[in-house]
């Protein structure tokens, strides 16, 4: 290269670093601000960086003011540069600027003092705004339907309830006599109820209520005592002949017997003491022709042990010997009609001889009745089967006739629909706020790194680094004390 090559160049190297130095003699003029206090104005994510491999000292002002090209220039601080060597890129010069000049300016967040609330839940009770305790009640529907049915009861068929039972009669073939007759005085069912048949020990019955009458009007008296000698012996039923002689009965004993057990003994005795007329006088007068003798045993119609045993159930309650006697029915050792129908409480007054069997019965019930059964024997055996049949078929028509007298039946029927709904008894409600604040105290980091003044107390450690980084502290949150 020539000499005024040379001197070319020189001469313009001068003249650049005059006009440096005038620009940084103006700036010396200026207040000094440092730079960590900068008023920035920039966006949240505005970031410069200038970055140079090896940067002469005009360069690197140059670029500094152009990363702050939104400072004021009247507060920017004035760098002395009056001191870098002449030659800096002379590396014997020990003033080599550093490698990296950054001027940042951080991402800045700018926030009132004001607290901000970020987040806010409030729970509030119902409609009052504030805690409280709603009541809640429990609502029920009661639905009530009442349902009346009028129920005509379908009467039993009388008609072939009755024909069954003469069906069965008829069939028999033995001398006989039924009399079906309602507690009302409506005869159910008959056949040959007039009809005389040896009428056995049924006449114990209607003699018994004339003792008792007789001792009701003041005959005798239930105390009166006789004894039973060989000469009252009486073969057939009874207890008395199987206690042996010389024991004494008095009339109440006699009474019961007669009618319990149908003991012969004690109806002799009973004839003894209360006489044959009277009796015969009394039947008379009922308006029947049986009548004892000497005997004692006469013939009986369907019809005369009819009301001889209807008289008694109403004469039941009118004094003792009367209770004696309906007691010692109801308890009679033997029936078959009772056992076959199964009416423990039912009256009964049997009598057997060889040909012969009979029963005169009063059936307790919803109607009650009575039931006189004469009928025929072998050899002191019984028609049980004819009997029984007999009692079924009787019971079934009287029950029938009862149930036709039933009056309509109203049966009312009440049927309640209730539908419940529930809530639940009682809520409390308390209102809750909760409020979460977060407040930034207003915040500016920037972060600088220039090129700092290297005189020649600068040590060389130093102004080797390869970046220098100034940052300004940043405070967040207002927690910080």
């Amino acid at each position: 290269m020539n000499r005024f090559s040379l001197k070319g160049l020189f001469l313009s190297a001068i003249s650049t670093f005059c006009l440096l130095a005038a620009g940084c003699s103006q700036l010396d003029n200026q207040t000094s601000v440092p730079v960590t206090d900068l008023p920035v104005s920039v966006t949240e994510s505005e970031e410069t960086t200038v970055t140079t491999a090896e940067t002469t000292e005009a360069e690197v002002t140059m670029k500094t003011f152009a990363a702050v090209t939104e400072v004021d220039p009247s507060q920017f601080q004035h760098r002395n540069y009056s001191s870098y060597p002449d030659n800096p890129d002379d590396p014997e010069d020990g003033h080599t600027l550093p490698t990296v000049v950054t001027v940042t300016t951080a991402k800045t967040t700018r926030t009132t003092a004001k607290a901000i609330q970020t987040a806010a839940q409030t729970t509030r009770a119902a409609s009052s705004g504030g805690a409280g305790t709603t009541a809640r009640s429990t609502v029920t529907t009661v639905k009530t339907t009442k349902t009346t049915t009028v129920t005509t009861t379908t009467a039993p068929n009388l008609s072939a309830l009755k024909s069954s039972l003469d069906k069965t009669v008829k069939a028999y073939t033995r001398n006989c006599a039924v009399l079906l007759t309602a507690a009302d005085g409506t005869v159910l069912y008959s056949y040959q109820p007039n009809k005389a048949i040896s009428g056995a020990s049924l006449i114990k019955l209607p003699y018994v209520y004339f003792c008792c009458n007789q001792l009701s009007g003041g005959v005798r008296s239930l105390n009166d005592t006789i004894t039973y000698t060989k000469s009252w012996y009486h073969g057939g039923s009874g207890i008395i002949r199987k206690n042996g002689y010389n024991k004494t009965y008095t009339v109440a004993q006699l009474i019961e017997y007669a009618l319990k057990y149908s003991d012969n003994v004690a109806y002799d005795m009973l004839v003894y003491l209360f006489g044959i007329q009277g009796f015969n006088d009394m039947v008379k007068s009922w308006g029947y022709s049986v009548s004892i003798s000497a005997t004692h045993f006469p013939a009986v119609t369907a019809n005369f042990m009819r009301t001889s045993m209807e008289k008694m159930h109403a004469a039941r309650e009118n004094g003792k010997c009367w209770r004696i006697a309906w007691s010692a029915l109801t308890n009679s050792e033997h029936s078959y009609v009772r056992d076959t129908l199964g009416i423990t409480d039912m009256a009964v007054k049997y009598g057997l001889i060889s040909a012969q069997y009979h029963e005169t019965c009063y059936v307790p019930g919803e109607m009650s009745y009575t039931l006189v059964i004469l009928s025929g024997a072998v050899n002191y055996k019984p028609d049980v089967s004819f009997v029984q049949n007999v009692a079924k078929a009787a019971n079934k028509l009287a029950n029938g006739y009862a149930i036709s007298l039933r009056p309509p039946e109203t049966t009312t029927t009440t049927t309640t629909t209730t539908t419940t709904t529930t809530t639940t008894a009682a809520t409390t409600t308390t209102a809750t706020t909760t409020t979460t604040a977060t407040t930034t105290t207003a915040a500016t980091t920037a972060s600088a790194t220039a090129a700092a003044s290297a005189d020649s107390g600068t040590s060389s450690a130093a102004s080797s680094k390869p970046e220098s980084t100034v940052s300004a502290a940043q405070t967040e949150g207002a927690g910080n004390a």
